[in-house]
């Protein structure tokens, strides 16, 4: 794949879709040959979900736990299109 098909339908879309942003250059080129090495976007996907900048924008609450609950909602949104399941939730039926 060319450079300018992994920065449109790839890089630049996973940063704007996690992060609410372009990528700066350097980062740009970091994610093409990721996706170059890789083959697949799940990596960097996941290198910027779980960046300080991913979970400082998206972590947010007045505890730990909390931002922490705020972040895994997040991921699961964002990954899974739906919120994550209460402990148990899913056993009893």
């Amino acid at each position: 794949m060319s450079t300018e098909n992994l920065v449109t339908h790839n890089v630049d879309p996973l940063y704007r879709f996690i992060l609410g942003r372009t990528p700066t250059a350097a980062e740009r080129t970091a994610g093409v040959a990721d996706l170059r090495r890789r083959r697949a976007n799940d990596h960097l996907t996941s290198v910027l979900m779980a960046s300080d900048e991913g979970y400082a924008r998206e972590g947010v609450g007045a505890t730990p736990l909390e931002r922490d609950t705020a972040w895994v909602t997040w991921a699961y949104n964002r990954t899974l299109d739906r919120v994550p399941e209460l402990p148990g939730r899913g056993e009893a039926r």
